[in-house]
């Protein structure tokens, strides 16, 4: 959004990615690695940050989340699935309705070779608690007519983006 807005942000975008800003070296460190991040991009956060960059990339959002348009023209990018894993059930706790938790159904296949403890070695509930980046986690909660984004994770079917409801 602010891209197609700002041509400033543009170009200081298109600086990061070819590496062309001046780095800055912090005391503790060997060389200058870092850049600077011009004042007006920050969000200046001093508790709750997730809910400071949730309110200030959608505003309103308890009652904007139906709007296709409002979400089309905005969007939170992270680098980690921990912080998207919580982001995500804080911008669910602003949408009003009931939550239902969808849980996957796992079970452990028997081994070609006779192993007799093969549940006790290997419980279900230990493979629930992993979480890997090409499969969807145990526990997926959504609410009627939140927006839901499922990827399938092919080179031949695109992305596909549906609402629940």
């Amino acid at each position: 959004m602010r891209i197609k807005d700002s041509a400033s942000f543009r170009e200081w975008v298109l600086a990061v990615g070819d590496g062309k800003l001046p780095t800055v070296r912090l005391e503790e460190a060997e060389e200058s690695s870092w850049i600077e991040i011009p004042e007006d991009l920050l969000i200046l956060a001093r508790e709750n940050h997730i809910q400071n960059i949730v309110a200030s990339t959608y505003p309103d959002i308890h009652t904007k989340y139906i709007e296709h348009k409002y979400l089309r023209e905005r969007a939170i990018l992270t680098h980690r699935n921990g912080i998207v894993g919580k982001i995500n059930p804080y911008v669910l706790s602003e949408i009003s309705g009931e939550k239902i938790t969808y849980l996957s159904s796992d079970y452990i296949c028997r081994a070609s070779c006779d192993v007799n403890e093969q549940n006790i070695q290997f419980p279900v509930e230990f493979f629930n608690t992993l979480h890997f980046p090409s499969l969807p986690n145990h526990q997926l909660e959504l609410k009627l007519g939140a927006p839901t984004i499922c990827l399938e994770i092919s080179t031949k079917v695109p992305a596909l983006a549906m609402e629940l409801g």
